[in-house]
């Protein structure tokens, strides 16, 4: 039965997430598509019967996609810190399929929390673990380099087998461009300004700031550079 529970997520500020569904569905759809996601699928390798962990699953759509990968005996979960990702993912899950339906379930769960989570439900146990970064101790943002997140993965015992970063030029949809983008990912930040004023003043400087070098006024497109670092890294069974 797919399902969505609420649990007690970590004091984490709210600030710190781009939650607004609606806005990234309009915005950062590039985000979940075929182009972006297709190399990252083929690390992943899903196969029928595993159950996988999406951490990070936003608004579910990738998610799903991993449900058809497993088939009907394999589990998706999908957890995400912010609540109204899991209320548009489960939206989108009403009106799946009967096999994404049935093998794929979402809770909100703060990242931070998922060790207590899953110790707490010893059937908890996954094949493969699938996740965006929201790294949120480290305020606002957190960009490791290989090195550093290499040996963050094999401290915890795994072994890394390949890790990269790949720099990926982005067209912005249009007509919302910069400024959706902005809207997006950096309006959740300028929270702690004290006035709309301040905050909108912010955003026309930032746009004309980047309108130089990220702007094409002939196309009308506004393109900016989206670094993704990507890792496939096994723990061999004696570790567990």
């Amino acid at each position: 039965m797919a399902a969505a529970t609420t649990l007690p997520t970590s004091a984490a500020s709210e600030y710190h997430r781009s939650d607004d569904a609606e806005a990234y569905a309009k915005n950062a759809a590039f985000v979940y598509g075929d182009e972006a996601t297709r190399p990252v699928l083929q690390f992943l390798n899903a196969q029928p019967g595993e159950k996988i962990l999406d951490v990070g699953c936003g608004n579910g759509q990738l998610t799903m996609r991993l449900s058809h990968l497993v088939g009907s005996t394999g589990r998706i979960e999908g957890t995400d810190a912010s609540a109204k990702m899991i209320h548009a993912a489960q939206t989108s899950l009403n009106a799946a399929d009967d096999l994404v339906k049935s093998n794929t379930t979402y809770q909100v769960i703060d990242a931070h929390d998922l060790d207590t989570w899953l110790d707490a439900d010893s059937n908890k146990r996954f094949d493969k673990a699938f996740r965006g970064l929201d790294a949120q101790q480290h305020d606002p943002w957190y960009f490791p380099t290989l090195k550093s997140y290499k040996k963050i993965l094999e401290e915890e015992g795994f072994k890394v087998e390949q890790c990269e970063l790949v720099p990926r030029p982005t067209p912005l949809p249009q007509p919302t461009g910069l400024e959706g983008w902005l809207k997006t990912f950096i309006q959740p930040f300028t929270s702690a300004l004290p006035t709309q004023q301040e905050q909108d003043e912010l955003f026309r400087e930032v746009i004309e700031m980047l309108r130089p070098d990220c702007y094409d006024a002939e196309q009308d497109i506004w393109t900016l550079m989206n670094v993704r670092l990507r890792f496939r890294a096994v723990r061999p069974a004696s570790s567990t």
